[in-house]
């Protein structure tokens, strides 16, 4: 039996009462002069330069990438869903050649609304992995968190990746949502989409919790850049979770004295030369502990 299609809008409703987005399709004949056609999502994921080397370079070959790209039409901009480092190539390669001209074929949906945009934006995505810092960038103005991280008196800039300036939002917060779980386990289990759900979930009271751990973090270690190895994720994370487990019951003052011990300390430069696995982290907050701790038979530090 033949399923009846009722179109409504870009929506096809079937018969069965499900919902498609139906695309349409269409080629376009790209210059310098049209390119603007194409527009990019405000926090697309970041563009991999290799990749659109790669692309350019099968472009001056004489060959074609033929995969259509995937837009939202809305008026007369397309704006891409799925086609970035394309797109990316042949403006690279029409600013080369300014006088040729490249052929697209695009599928695209008719006026999706933002939420749907951002739904199909991740579904044209899927193929190629996009990692945790690829979603935060995506759904950074959607965070609460990172609205508040832009404030004058954050002790630091965040950022959705590291750079000589800035914290990566993935690291601070990670490192917080340890707490969540009552048995350390060496930094946060879940899935990047996981990740934004937690995140978006954190309110002013976690705010001000990685604030402070971060403004005394500072006073101690220095700045939370790649060169500082107290700024490696197992020695970092180790830091934040006997910071989180610690600060409300012990003096500020000893806490601070116990942070200093492990400054520069023989045992964060051991932990600094491995890699940030959930064992080794696991391992380097128990030493640091025992460092801090000293030889109490009651420790203080848990």
């Amino acid at each position: 039996m033949t399923t009846k299609l009722k179109k409504i809008g870009v929506v096809e409703m079937r018969d069965d009462g499900v919902n498609r987005l139906s695309a349409k399709s269409t080629k376009i004949l790209l210059s310098k002069q049209n390119l603007n056609c194409l527009t990019i999502l405000d926090n697309r994921r970041d563009i991999r330069k290799a990749v659109v080397n790669k692309l350019l370079r099968v472009l001056e070959e004489g060959k074609h990438f033929e995969t259509p790209l995937m837009t939202n039409k809305v008026k007369d901009k397309h704006r891409l869903l799925d086609g970035n480092h394309r797109k990316e190539a042949i403006e690279c390669y029409l600013q080369k050649h300014p006088n040729r001209k490249v052929e697209i074929s695009i599928f695209y949906y008719d006026g999706l609304t933002p939420k749907q945009e951002k739904e199909m934006y991740t579904k044209w995505n899927l193929g190629t992995k996009q990692n945790t810092n690829d979603f935060v960038k995506q759904y950074w103005n959607n965070i609460p968190l990172t609205q508040l991280m832009t404030k004058k008196d954050f002790p630091y800039l965040v950022n959705h990746v590291w750079s000589n300036k800035a914290i990566e939002f993935k690291s601070l917060v990670a490192g917080y949502l340890t707490i969540y779980n009552e048995k350390f386990c060496g930094g946060f289990s879940g899935s990047a989409m996981a990740f934004i759900k937690k995140s978006q979930e954190l309110d002013m009271k976690d705010y001000n919790k990685i604030k402070a751990f971060l403004s005394e973090y500072i006073s101690i270690f220095g700045l939370p850049n790649k060169k500082n190895p107290h700024y490696k994720q197992a020695v970092f994370y180790s830091l934040y979770r006997i910071w989180l487990d610690n600060h409300k019951k012990v003096n500020p003052e000893r806490m601070k004295n116990a942070f200093i011990r492990l400054r520069g300390h023989e045992r964060v430069i051991y932990y600094q030369s491995w890699g940030g696995t959930r064992e080794v982290t696991i391992r380097c907050r128990f030493d640091l502990l025992s460092v801090i701790n000293g030889n109490r038979k009651n420790p203080i530090f848990l």
